[in-house]
């Protein structure tokens, strides 16, 4: 079973210690330190991420095994997550790493390299509602160990790779409430400003991301009730098809500068964009003819008027018409 730790960073030198190790590092900075073994596990990436904790810490530092989690923790926040990929017991492949801490004088000789670098956003008092911990603050490096808190993740979200897939994911409770909640209603029922409310809540997310949100809290809010939790999967995948479809058919590049990117999961990113905004009610409003796949910058640009639609492909800014590169 895959275990999390809590790395803290909450001070200036380890600040500057995380900036640094977290920008990555060749293999070439600190392969002296490694034998030909070690060289050979780590061997065949680009940059390596690295970080480490002192020999008072040794004990826990043991206890880590190859695709634990690591939980990265600043002034009442995890801010990124990574799965272990190897460690060394090593004072002087610490040193040349970082310098010795301020406060006791002692090198990080607990080092340990972590793959799947993603940014999240959790607050302690959410770890702590998830968990059962009582923590003020991570004041040192730890294993979350409690049979308690260990207990309170199985039950909340079946594994623990399910809560950590969660946390990447960033979507809280109260945010799929809602989603839950306007997927869910009859098609007769659903509104197009229900429509366009779905849309923002879902922004930013691939549809696996979202069907996995709602597939985790309807597990824990109906009790594991399978047919529920497909109703209302379902639901969701019925009322924003359309947008996806197209969203798919430009490959989720701007129609207008084809602009596109990989989020942190490897989903690429863009947004629906109404023409005709849904909140006017206007016949038709709701036909993909009304809606383009754009980038976040020109859908702002649309939103604010910047930008005008002249026609189902062409578009005005600052009094120069142009046609929709993707049409």
């Amino acid at each position: 079973m895959k275990q999390i730790f809590l790395a803290p960073r909450s001070n200036e030198t380890a600040y500057q210690n995380y900036v640094s190790s977290m920008q990555g590092k060749t293999l070439e900075e600190f392969i002296q330190y490694l034998s030909s073994a070690e060289t050979n596990t780590l061997k065949g990436d680009e940059r390596y991420f690295v970080w480490g904790c002192q020999p008072g810490k040794r004990s826990v530092w043991e206890k880590m095994q190859y695709g634990d989690y690591v939980l990265f923790y600043a002034h009442g926040r995890f801010i990124s997550v990574g799965t272990l990929k190897f460690k060394k017991y090593s004072e002087a492949l610490a040193l040349s790493l970082w310098p010795v801490s301020k406060e006791t004088g002692e090198p990080w000789s607990c080092v340990f390299f972590v793959e799947n670098v993603q940014e999240i956003d959790i607050s302690l008092e959410e770890f702590n509602k998830y968990t059962n911990y009582h923590l003020n603050a991570v004041m040192g490096f730890m294993r979350v160990s409690k049979e308690e808190a260990i207990s309170s993740l199985h039950k909340k979200f079946g594994t623990v790779d399910s809560f950590v897939h969660s946390l990447v994911i960033g979507i809280d409770e109260e945010r799929v409430q809602e989603i839950i909640e306007l997927a869910g209603r009859p098609s007769i029922e659903f509104t197009k400003e229900d429509k366009a409310k779905l849309d923002a809540l879902t922004r930013g997310r691939s549809p696996e991301e979202i069907e996995f949100a709602i597939q985790l809290y309807a597990q824990r809010q109906l009790g594991q009730r399978l047919e529920q939790v497909t109703k209302v999967t379902k639901a969701y995948k019925r009322n924003i098809g359309m947008v996806n479809a197209l969203k798919e058919k430009y490959q989720h590049k701007c129609q207008i500068c084809g602009f596109t990117f990989k989020t942190a999961t490897g989903a690429y990113y863009s947004e629906a964009a109404h023409i005709i905004p849904i909140s006017k009610g206007s016949v038709g409003v709701d036909h993909p003819d009304n809606i383009w796949i754009l980038c976040a910058n020109h859908h702002k640009m649309l939103d604010r008027q910047a930008l005008k639609a002249t026609g189902h492909d062409r578009y005005e800014i600052d009094g120069s018409s142009h046609e929709l590169m993707y049409k």
